[in-house]
């Protein structure tokens, strides 16, 4: 390793790796869930590689780093069929592997994703996190819903996944420190299905982080969400 200036020893970077993987069929449409990486780390790069299961199947991909879409592309596959999607990322946020499997409407569709996720393991925050989750008929109040004010927060996420079968409205607010967060008044969201949605904010405080808000049914289905609310601290 080379020496500092002090004679300190300089850290080299560590790579390590997360993965994720989803798979499923269907003759309509499925949305692709829980490919999500939490911002606790600076992630380097990532693979996407999608495979056809089935005779032929049609993909949107959206990947997203943070809040900005570095990837969109739509496109089918054969049966064994694989296409790979590679992005370097660079940055310690959130990440988020979305779209959809498509059925082309006379055939059984099915695909297979797996993910994986590069970063430096000396660049990590700690983290706290608490989740609150329903189903509902007409609407849900989020309450109790909440962080302490014990760490000094660098930031923190919310990330929203809707349950299998429901068609879910939710509308939420951040307070931080008793108010409402400068950024904290989030538009209202639909979300079909599994389909998933994540926030990020700035904190740099030692305060409170409380969610409020709620979930109400779309349609003519009910309601359901899960709702994952993480504070990153050093």
């Amino acid at each position: 390793m080379e020496q500092g200036s002090k004679g300190e020893k300089k850290q080299e970077p560590k790579h390590h790796t997360e993965n994720a993987y989803w798979a499923d069929k269907t003759k309509d449409v499925s949305y692709i869930n829980h490919l999500h990486f939490r911002g606790d780390k600076k992630w380097k790069s990532l693979v996407v590689v999608v495979r056809g299961t089935m005779k032929y199947q049609e993909f949107s991909i959206i990947i997203k780093a943070g809040d900005k879409i570095i990837a969109y592309e739509e496109f089918s596959l054969l049966e064994n069929e694989i296409k790979v999607l590679e992005r370097s990322i660079d940055k310690d946020v959130y990440i988020d592997v979305t779209g959809q499997l498509i059925s082309g409407g006379f055939f059984t569709a099915g695909g297979n994703i797996y993910v994986t996720c590069t970063y430096d393991s000396n660049e990590q925050y700690k983290s706290s996190s608490v989740i609150w989750e329903a189903d509902t008929g007409e609407k849900s109040t989020i309450d109790n819903f909440y962080l302490d004010n014990n760490q000094l927060w660098e930031k923190c996420e919310i990330y929203i996944e809707g349950h299998k079968d429901r068609s879910t409205g939710c509308l939420l607010t951040l307070l931080s420190n008793g108010e409402i967060h400068k950024n904290g008044r989030m538009d209202f969201v639909e979300l079909y299905e599994t389909e998933s949605v994540t926030y990020s904010f700035e904190i740099k405080q030692k305060v409170s982080l409380i969610v409020t808000g709620y979930i109400s049914n779309l349609l003519f289905l009910e309601a359901g969400a899960k709702i994952t609310l993480t504070g990153y601290y050093q």
